[in-house]
């Protein structure tokens, strides 16, 4: 299942968006912009980043949303 993205209005800077991030049903992170240029994605759930072989300039952010065990 793809993970989906939905703009919202931000909660607390008036006009700002910011993206939910939302995968099988549960909502998992947030995506903001960051000061400069980039985003800050906040989760309270674990997360790594892995750079995308053949994507120099991409990068993909895993959250683990459930142990396995």
């Amino acid at each position: 299942m793809k993970t989906e993205l939905r703009a919202v209005p931000h909660s607390i800077v008036p006009g700002a968006t910011i993206f939910e991030v939302w995968h099988n049903g549960q909502f998992i992170a947030t995506v903001t912009g960051a000061d400069g240029p980039g985003v800050r994605v906040i989760s309270k759930h674990p997360m790594q980043t892995v750079l995308v072989v053949g994507h120099p300039n991409e990068v993909e952010v895993k959250i683990v949303t459930e142990q396995r065990g």
